[in-house]
C-alpha cells in the first residue's frame, strides 16, 4: 500500500538580522549571572547542611564525652582504692615473715593486686569523624582536643593489655 499523503517537514527560516552587539552582552551576562547565582546558591546549601551536620556530631561527641567520664570515675575511684590496698600489701610483706601474716588478710589484700577493670571508650563518633573527613566541621583547637582524648585512650587501652599478664600472675599468687 503506497501512502500519497506525505508530510515533509520544513526547517525554519534561518535568515534573520544580525544582532546588535549590545543584545549579545546582554545575553551574556544574563548567562553569566544565572550561573554565578547557581554557584552561591549551591555553596549556601552546602555550609547550612555542613553547619547541621556539625551540630549532629558534636552533640553526639559530647553525649560520649559524657559517657566515658561517667564510667572513667568508679573506673578511677576503684584504681585508686586498690592502690592504696596493694600498698599496705607490700608493707606487711616486708614487715612481716610471710608465714606469721594471717592468710585472710594477705588474701584480702592481695585481692586488689590482681583485679581488674577495663575501660572501653565510646568512640564510635570521633572514628567516624574521623574516617569520614567530617573533623573539619569542629573549630581547630576542639577537633585537636578530640584527637588528643582519642590518643590518651588508645594509650590507655594499650597499657592495659600490656598489665593484663600481671593481673593474672598476681591473682595465682
Amino acid at each position: 500500500m503506497k501512502s500519497t499523503n506525505m508530510e515533509v517537514h520544513h526547517h525554519p527560516d534561518l535568515h534573520h538580522e544580525r544582532k546588535k552587539w549590545r543584545e549579545y552582552f546582554l545575553e551574556f551576562l544574563m548567562i553569566f549571572l544565572a550561573v554565578m547565582l547557581g554557584f552561591f546558591a549551591e555553596n549556601l546549601r552546602e555550609n547550612i547542611s555542613e553547619h547541621a551536620r556539625a551540630k549532629v556530631f558534636a552533640s553526639s561527641l559530647l553525649k560520649d564525652l559524657e559517657e566515658d567520664t561517667a564510667q572513667l570515675m568508679p573506673y578511677r575511684a576503684y584504681f585508686d582504692y586498690s592502690v592504696k590496698n596493694v600498698d599496705t600489701l607490700m608493707q606487711i610483706l616486708s614487715a612481716n615473715d610471710f608465714k606469721e601474716i594471717p592468710s585472710g588478710k594477705l588474701y584480702w589484700y592481695g585481692l586488689y593486686g590482681g583485679a581488674h577493670r577495663y575501660f572501653i571508650p565510646n568512640d564510635a563518633t570521633f572514628q567516624q569523624m574521623k574516617s569520614s573527613g567530617s573533623l573539619r566541621y569542629l573549630e581547630k583547637t576542639i577537633a585537636y582536643d578530640a584527637a588528643n582524648y582519642d590518643r590518651l585512650c588508645r594509650m590507655m587501652q594499650t597499657n592495659e593489655g600490656m598489665l593484663s599478664g600481671i593481673y593474672v600472675e598476681v591473682r595465682k599468687s
